[in-house]
């Protein structure tokens, strides 16, 4: 047995990922940038004979451990809470809880068998061998591994092609309209593209952009931080290729990033300096540093790094402002990260590589996604006639009446289809690819019925010849926008609404 003596509560700790200091006394620890935890929460709930045993308990763990799985114990134990009266840890209270939580909360009840387990190994008065063979009856009901990519899940699974597509296109002219900063576009991609965690994201210096940190390189990837493994700040590391339109939006943020900081300081940065800076930046942070030698030692920690929760809030402000999504209020970086597994599933490649692709260290959590490739190979045509519509709104642009004087866009027989407003700087090969522009201006009475008919022969040709999901599924989403073109167009010839200008 171990006879640790409880600490006092003035002395001073230091987290074992991310160094933070703390001490027992303090009502709030920040173990992190990203983790905070109300000390004061409990022990305004917890009997007070209990306080010192449960603080030494927890910094045990904060001292040790990441600061996720500290907070894990840490709301673990509030719950318990619920279950007790008036504070105090008795037999009853653990019974009690223990009845509630095996089937209903299965998380918390792991976390209160270590943490009650580690609380009885410390030595420390209040919680007996009884009450931990108690917490540590039967088996928790495990969640089922990959259940939302299994069920495709519209609201909690993959997201469908068309709308990653949505998503990407809508967050560029968001910011071509000056709606979302360069920092909030490249928040966005960069989740959409690579599937990394927020917490990942968050963490991104500017020395881990490679056409920037090695001018000897052509290479475009990024240097990308491992946060889920070791919990320790930026301590692990993996090369991820990134587009190179990504990468210049990358350049940009980070020219924009360098003056901003170099205004806030009054001087040049250092080389050293530029390499710390943070691709997303706290700005209310960086506003409150009060000399030199603070910026320069804080610039190695993850003080001027936005949080993690930040990403997340602002994938939803995008996501929210494009009208073609349908469900935007539940699109999150794990959807995105879900998907990007599925897609690799369906372009044919193994358990390994999709465990590689994912960050992951074993195959175990990414079987789901070899198991369940969606099979869309059937015809369009029953997924245009089935609710997929009620979802899918792949035509962006707006209905006229007749030529509006604009660039011409005709279709696969060279007949006139409609107009284009902004040809400026458009290298798509037309007319199929308009149709999911916002730019393209559809008429009334062009034959659209005869590209969709087109379409639909050329999806089923390309099918029988690669037998390939990927190569096959490439033209739905052009197929599903003129096929909202078209019933748009019928309910206006037939005096059922008035869509166009």
């Amino acid at each position: 047995m171990n006879n640790t003596k409880c600490r006092g509560r003035d002395y001073e700790l230091i987290t074992a990922n991310s160094r933070y200091k703390f001490s027992l006394a303090d009502p709030a620890w920040v173990l992190d940038k990203n983790v905070k935890l109300n000390i004061s929460l409990i022990l305004e709930k917890l009997h007070s004979s209990h306080h010192d045993y449960f603080l030494n308990t927890l910094s045990f763990f904060a001292t040790t451990r990441s600061t996720s799985y500290t907070k894990k114990m840490f709301w673990a134990f509030n719950d318990f809470l619920k279950s007790s009266k008036d504070g105090l840890i008795t037999d009853l209270s653990v019974i009690n809880y223990y009845k509630e939580a095996i089937n209903n909360k299965s998380d918390h009840l792991e976390s209160m068998r270590v943490f009650f387990k580690k609380w009885l190994y410390l030595e420390y008065p209040g919680v007996t061998d009884d009450q931990v063979k108690v917490l540590c009856e039967g088996k928790t009901k495990k969640r089922r591994i990959g259940e939302m990519v299994n069920t495709m899940d519209l609201r909690k699974g993959p997201l469908i092609e068309n709308d990653i597509i949505n998503f990407n296109e809508g967050a560029i002219l968001l910011y071509e309209k000056g709606i979302i900063k360069i920092s909030e576009l490249v928040m966005a991609l960069i989740t959409s593209y690579t599937g990394r965690r927020p917490i990942q994201t968050s963490h991104l210096k500017l020395k881990d952009i490679l056409s920037l940190s090695d001018v000897h390189s052509n290479e475009i990837a990024l240097k990308y931080p491992r946060a889920k493994h070791s919990g320790a700040f930026r301590s692990e590391f993996k090369k991820l290729k990134i587009t190179e339109e990504l990468n210049d939006l990358i350049i940009i943020l980070c020219k924009e990033n360098i003056n901003v900081v170099e205004n806030l300081v009054g001087r040049d940065l250092t080389n050293d300096e530029l390499a710390e800076l943070p691709l997303f930046i706290d700005l209310e942070a960086l506003n409150v540093i009060t000399n030199n030698n603070d910026f320069s030692r804080l610039l190695e920690t993850d003080y001027f790094h936005i949080k993690a929760n930040l990403i997340t809030c602002k994938i939803q402000k995008i996501a929210n402002n494009i009208d073609s999504l349908e469900y935007a209020k539940v699109i999150n970086a794990r959807r995105f990260r879900y998907s990007l597994g599925t897609r690799a599933a369906q372009e044919g490649y193994g358990e390994s590589i999709i465990a590689e692709l994912l960050d992951h260290r074993s195959t175990k959590f990414v079987a789901c996604y070899v198991k369940n490739i969606p099979e869309h190979a059937d015809k369009i045509d029953d997924l245009v006639a089935g609710s997929i519509l009620n979802y899918v709104k792949a035509f962006k642009g707006e209905l006229v009446n007749s030529d509006t004087g604009s660039i011409k866009i005709k279709n696969h027989k060279g007949k006139d289809s409609g107009n284009c407003s902004n040809c400026n700087d458009c290298n798509a090969p037309v007319p199929i690819p308009c149709y999911t522009c916002p730019y393209f201006k559809p008429w009334i009475e062009a034959p659209h019925n005869e590209l969709y008919d087109f379409l639909i022969k050329e999806r089923k040709r390309i099918s029988d010849i690669t037998e390939d999901i990927k190569v096959t599924t490439a033209l739905d989403r052009t197929i599903v926008a003129v096929s909202e073109v078209i019933k748009k167009c019928n309910v206006i010839k037939s005096g059922g609404g008035n869509e166009c200008n």
